[in-house]
């Protein structure tokens, strides 16, 4: 793992957060960093890359992160220079879409490797309360969403650290991303 980057005098664990559009990586952020779950009729807001500070706490230890929020269109001209001094990369994608997580192998792990191949790799599947949810009640396209299981098998075939999953709508399983993360 790379050095923590050093911001006004304190140590903080830089973590750059990857995967396609819409997977949920600035609502996961935001439910963090906010402790406010994201309402589910939020307006997506592009994103080329955002930096947030956040202050948690986690087994009575204070832990600082500073979380880049990398945007999942092809054109983020900012990666390189994020990527090169990351301490981890949250590799992300949607449960309920089978398309982000392809191409978490075919897209964001050969990338993450291009710039940053010691930074540790947290594989996070996102919107995990859409997999427990009826169908129907919802207004996306029915799909079979990808199982626990499978996240499990990838995390091991890209050889991350591990498998985690959360909502930002639910807020569950949010503090354990970025406890895992450290």
């Amino acid at each position: 793992m790379g050095d923590f980057s050093r911001i006004e005098g304190l140590d903080w664990i830089k973590i750059v957060v990857v995967g396609d559009a819409f997977v949920g990586k600035s609502s996961m952020i935001h439910t963090l960093s906010t402790g406010q779950a994201v309402a589910e009729t939020r307006k997506y807001e592009p994103t080329d890359s955002q930096c947030y500070y956040v202050n948690q706490t986690f087994h009575e230890e204070l832990r600082r992160f500073q979380v880049i929020d990398i945007g999942g269109a092809e054109a983020c001209e900012s990666r390189s220079r994020f990527y090169s001094t990351a301490d981890v990369f949250l590799v992300t994608f949607s449960i309920h879409d089978r398309t982000s997580f392809e191409n978490v192998i075919s897209k964001w792990i050969p990338r993450v490797c291009e710039f940053q191949a010691d930074a540790k790799i947290l594989l996070v599947g996102l919107k995990s309360d859409k997999r427990t949810r009826r169908w129907g009640q919802t207004t996306d396209v029915d799909v079979k969403p990808i199982q626990y299981k499978e996240g499990t098998e990838l995390s091991k075939n890209i050889k991350a650290a591990g498998y985690v999953e959360c909502s930002a709508l639910t807020k569950k399983g949010i503090r354990k991303v970025f406890a895992e993360a450290v």
